[in-house]
Formats: C-alpha cells, sequence, structure tokens
C-alpha cells in the first residue's frame, strides 16, 4: 500500500488513495490489494495511540486533535480536493452509541469548519463492531457510494455494521460474519473451512463482488492473526477463481483490507 503521506496516527491519508479515520478504541489496520504481504498496512491508531477502555480520555485527545488539523495546509488542501472528487474515506466507529454518535459529530464539525469538506461529499465506508451480531449470514453488503459502487465481505469472526449517522441505531446495517461461531485456528482446517462456506454462499453474493471488482471497491474484514488472514484470503481467492460463469480475479480490482491492529506482529 502507498505510504501514507499525511500520518497522524488516527488519520492518514495520501495522494494517490483514500482518507482513513480511527474515532474508536481500538487500533485497526487497513492494507490495499489481494496480496498477503502487509508490511506496508497502515496502522490507523487510536487518538491516545493505544487501545482503552475509558472513553472520556480519549474523546479528550480526540477533540484536541481534531482541532489541530487544519495547521497542516497541505492535509487541508488533500481533503477538500478528495471531498471535491467524492474520494473514499474509511471511518472506523466506536461500539458504543452514545460514544459513536458524540465522536462522529465531533468530526463532521471538523471537517466542515476547519476542514472545508462535508463527510457526505466523500465516498465513505463507516462500519463499526456489532455488539449484538445476528445469525442471518448477510455477510456480503453491497453500497452506492458517491462515484463507486462498495462491496463488503466479512470474513472475519466478528460481526459489523455499516453506520448511518442521520438515523437510529436500528437502521444501521448488519455485516454478519460468514460464520458466527466454530472458526478453526489451525492454517489448513481454516482455509478448508473458508473454502466450504465461500462456496456455500448465494450466487447474488459472487455477482456482487464481481461488480465491486469490475468497477467499485471491496472491502475485506479479515480476522485477528496473520496466519488466520493468510490461511482465510488463500481460499477466499481459490474459490472465487472457480466461480461457474466466470473466474472473480482480486489481483486486478480495488481491494481494502481491514483487520484489528492487535493482530499485527512486529
Amino acid at each position: 500500500m502507498t505510504t501514507a503521506q499525511f500520518n497522524y496516527g488516527f488519520i492518514q491519508a495520501s495522494e494517490d488513495g483514500m482518507i482513513a479515520l480511527n474515532l474508536s478504541q481500538k487500533n485497526w489496520i487497513i492494507g490495499q490489494g489481494a496480496h498477503l504481504e502487509e508490511d506496508l498496512d497502515w496502522r490507523i491508531n487510536t487518538s491516545t495511540d493505544e487501545e482503552t477502555m475509558f472513553s472520556h480520555h480519549m474523546v479528550a485527545e480526540l477533540r484536541k486533535k481534531l482541532e489541530k488539523l487544519n495547521e497542516d495546509p497541505d492535509l487541508v488542501e488533500l481533503v477538500q480536493r478528495t471531498s471535491r472528487n467524492h474520494g473514499e474515506l474509511l471511518i472506523m466507529t466506536p461500539q458504543d452509541a452514545r460514544l459513536r454518535q458524540e465522536v462522529f459529530g465531533m468530526a463532521a464539525e471538523t471537517f466542515e469548519k476547519k476542514l472545508g469538506a462535508n463527510l457526505r461529499s466523500f465516498t465513505s465506508m463507516k462500519i463499526y463492531v456489532n455488539q449484538q451480531p445476528s445469525e442471518s449470514r448477510f455477510c456480503v453488503r453491497k453500497f452506492k457510494g458517491q462515484n463507486r459502487i462498495q462491496v463488503i465481505v466479512n470474513l472475519s469472526e466478528m460481526a459489523y455494521r455499516f453506520f448511518r449517522f442521520h438515523g437510529r441505531d436500528h437502521e444501521d446495517i448488519d455485516i454478519d460474519s460468514m460464520m458466527p461461531r466454530g472458526w478453526k485456528d489451525e492454517p489448513e482446517a481454516r482455509f478448508k473451512q473458508v473454502c466450504s462456506e465461500v462456496r456455500m454462499l448465494d450466487m447474488n453474493y459472487f455477482r456482487r463482488i464481481k461488480e465491486a471488482c469490475d468497477e467499485g471497491t471491496v472491502y475485506l474484514l479479515l480476522p485477528l492473526g496473520p496466519q488466520r488472514r493468510v490461511a482465510t484470503m488463500k481460499a477466499f481467492k481459490e474459490i472465487l477463481g472457480k466461480i461457474p460463469g466466470g473466474a472473480i480475479d482480486l489481483e486486478t480490482a480495488v481491494v481494502r483490507r481491514i483487520y484489528p491492529g492487535a493482530g499485527r506482529i512486529g
């Protein structure tokens, strides 16, 4: 992935890529492409630079750091240009609903008043870990961004939701785990398990993934632990290459890999 030109820990950006913003209490890692190398992935820390349970401290630090973003004129210019072009903005938000509304509101106000950009102008992917996961297996979701189709595939053990800031919590969209429980840890067993689960996906899911590969962005939610991620990605790509009616090639697509920061070694 392109090295972040602007790296303020909780927010990172590059001229030819996306903007990533971590408003949550957990560290996250964002990678670009369907390859298995993670050395260039962005580590997007919390506003306190470490994971925390104390939301008041995190909010205070976030507020201070947001206030200072306009001190970098090059960052302001990049944010405004990305906004005008409906560019990509990935936002990780907290699990707690009250906290989620608070910090997202702070970020929206900062972007508008300090950076001269409206968050609604971006092609955004706003997600958070779901505290009450369903078992419906809605693990492949399609969204219509400002200028690109977005398809998100949950290949992890965790359940997520797409965050709608304007509306009530129950209007947020579930992004379920492919298999809510019983994931295997050993790499070979994980590989076989993911192959089996992906084979059973509805053909509409494969059509969504192919559409995003052709003219959009594919977001892959991956598990904790590098060996699990490697096994998961290998299995996913292998089955996509054998889809009846035409193989799906992730290597030529715009792909974002998202996984917990605690899972990174090194």
